[in-house]
Order: C-alpha cells, then structure tokens, then sequence
C-alpha cells in the first residue's frame, strides 16, 4: 500500500517545484533574459563590521609618528634617528660622492653615509665640499644626520632659464671666490666672469680673476678687459704656474680663508694649486684642439673638492671645469648687483624706471660705449637681463 500523498494544493506544488529545479541548476552561469534588457544588479557587499572600516583616517599627529618611519617616499630604515642633533660632533665635508662623503673628522679623512631619512628619491643630494654636518658613530662608521646652515654657497642654474631651472651648489662656506682664466688657451671669456661676478656679489662674497698661463702671452684686448674689471673693484692677479710669476702674491691673498678655484676646463686651477702646495700632486691635463681650433679644456678634476693647504686655516676647494654657468632666474634689482658701474650712471638718466634699451636721455649709453670695456659690460648686462623673466613693472633707479 502507497503511502499517503500529501495533500498539497497547486499553489505549494509549484514553489516545491521550482525550489528543485533551482538545486539542480545551482552553480551554472544564469541564462540571459530575453525579455529585459535591464543590467543585473551587483552583488551586495559583506558587512566586513565597524573594526574593518575602508577609511582608516590615523589618530596620530604629524610630529607624533615613530621617527624610525618614513614618509614621503623616502628610504626606510630600521635603524633609530639620533636624538639631540645638537650635541652630535661636527665635521667638515670634504668631498662628495653620491651618497657617501668624504669627511674631515679631527684632521682625519673618513667616509660618511648620509642618513636614509634625509635622502628624497630621485633628488640629488645638495650636501657640497665645504658643508659642516653632524654625524653619528655607528660601528666604527659615521652616519650624517644633520646639515649645519650655510655662511654661504655659490652654484650654477642648469636647466631652462625660467622657474624649471634647478640650482647645482658649487661649495659652501665660501670666504673667497677666484675664477681662473686664461688668456688664449682656452680663449679668454669676459662674459663668464660676468656671470661669476654676478654670483658671488649676490652671496656678498668676494671675487678675483686670476689670469693664468701669462707665459703664453697677453693680448691687447686682455689686458683692456683686465683693467676694466680693476675699475669697478675686482681684484685681478696675474700668474704663470710654469714660470712661477705671480704665485707667492695669490698665495697671500688665500691665506686664512675657504677659497673656491672655479672656471673653464684647462686653464690650469690643478696646476696652479701644485705650484702653491708642490706637495699636493693634484692631476692636471693638456688642452684639447677642437676643429674650429679654439682650445677645450680636458676634465682633470671629476668632483669638487676641500684641500686643506700649509697655511693655517686656509683651504681651497678645487672644482671641476665648467662648461657653462647659468644664473637662472634673476629679477633686474638683482642682476644690477653684478653690474655697479650701470647702477652708478643710472643715477642721471632722464627716464624714470630707464633699462638702458635706448630710452631717451640715457646716462647708461652716453657714457659706457665709449669704452670696449663699458661697450662689453652694457651688452653683458642686456643679453642676461634677456635671458631672465621680466618684473611685472620695471625697477626704481638706485637712491643717490
């Protein structure tokens, strides 16, 4: 005998139905409705609780994270900062080198590493001979954990001449600034000193040519540029590292300073240290001919670098050859600093806010091109003032 079915109605017969046929195709892609062209709706997200929450803002302030962490894509490091910066001994950078440094600790030449946490991905580091620092001893190798302020620093402007250009520092702690030249090999260039005259006065430091390889012989139109330069304040000296002349009187003039040796490649800055130091052995190079038959300079010395000379106190950071030495962007108050022979005259123009462009009654034009050493100057003067960005109104002339 059977037994008894159920007595269900349609209704629950048809639900019952459809829950085992939904069983059996449980796991199988849905079929597509033809009917409707509406879009499915998204699965509905798990309630992951309130302990899971996707916006996870920090309860921590800025200055209350563990200095051992490091942010803004700097390396990490698991070793601790150091604490009480100030009290950390200090020593003089003497040479750069990526990221290591060669260091002056007591007299005593030793590397450095800098410290992960001052090191910005993709940056170089702007740490320069000349630098003081405060280093930590860690296992008989020091780390620098902090950068002393600078008394001063003279660098170049690479790059565009606009606000993209970037600033490359030379040497810190400047006293001195002298730009070795030369008077034909490599050719005499006015216009670089005038760059470099520029610098340095923005610093307040103060500038020398140094007129090498005289043995080769000194043209008319060098020594005219010489004594316009004498006019307006610079000091000039003129040497030979082959015969000797004019050594012991550059070397005076070093004498207790930080002195920086900056110019072209070839114009003898390593051969005139080893005539002041004979002891140093510094490299040097012989000058190159191009094909146009002006002489280049080979680069001798690769990185700049703080040698300390007999004297006491007195050190001179021999740099390597330029080959260019931009200002980048420089407002007119500024650049006038390098040129005061302008903002004198500039005192009687008739013009007021005068750019000495040809405005009428220019005291600037009456009197400067009258000279080849003032012609050079006025024209120096217009093609960096062309090659900086414009003030929004042009400047006031100096107060008398």
């Amino acid at each position: 005998m059977a037994p008894d079915q159920p007595n269900l109605d349609p209704h629950k017969l048809r639900a019952i139905g459809k829950f085992f046929e939904e069983k059996e195709n449980r796991g199988a892609p849905p079929a597509k409705s033809q009917e409707s062209s509406r879009p499915s709706k998204p699965p509905r997200p798990k309630n992951r609780g309130a302990s899971r929450a996707q916006d996870w803002e920090p309860d921590l302030e800025e200055d209350e994270y563990p200095e051992t962490f490091e942010r803004y894509e700097r390396r990490s490091t698991s070793r601790p900062v150091a604490k009480n910066l100030d009290s950390l001994p200090i020593v003089t950078i003497v040479e750069a080198r990526g990221l290591d440094f060669v260091v002056s600790n007591q007299g005593e030449l030793q590397i450095a590493k800098l410290a992960a946490r001052l090191v910005v991905s993709g940056i170089p580091s702007p740490i320069v001979a000349g630098d003081d620092v405060r280093v930590t001893s860690l296992s008989g190798r020091l780390r620098i954990d902090a950068v002393e302020p600078r008394r001063s620093v003279l660098g170049r402007f690479v790059g565009k001449t606009d606000a993209r250009s970037t600033f490359d520092p030379i040497a810190a702690n400047l006293d001195l600034v002298v730009l070795v030249c030369s008077p034909t090999s490599p050719p005499f260039r006015p216009g670089l000193i005038d760059r470099y005259l520029t610098a340095a006065a923005l610093e307040q430091l103060p500038f020398a040519i140094c007129l090498n390889k005289t043995d080769l012989g000194v043209t008319s139109e060098v020594e005219t540029m010489l004594e316009g330069y004498r006019s307006i304040g610079v000091t000039v000296f003129t040497t030979s590292a082959e015969t000797g002349d004019g050594i012991d009187m550059l070397k005076d003039a070093l004498a207790s300073k930080i002195s920086l040796f900056t110019g072209h490649s070839g114009v003898g800055k390593s051969t005139l240290l080893n005539a002041i130091e004979p002891d140093l052995g510094r490299r040097t190079g012989e000058v190159t001919q191009s094909i146009s038959g002006e002489g280049k300079g080979r680069h001798t010395t690769t990185s700049a670098r703080l040698i300390p000379l007999s004297s006491p106190d007195t050190y001179v950071v021999d740099s390597p050859g330029i080959r260019e030495f931009g200002l980048g962007p420089i407002s007119p108050d500024d650049l006038l600093v390098g040129f005061p022979e302008i903002v004198e005259r500039s005192q009687h123009c008739q013009t007021r806010h005068c750019l000495h462009r040809g405005e009428p009654g220019c005291a600037v034009e009456a009197v400067l091109p009258q000279t080849p050493f003032g012609a050079h100057r006025l024209a120096s003067y217009r093609l960096l003032s062309g090659e900086t960005p414009q003030a929004d109104s042009p400047p006031d002339p100096p107060d008398a």
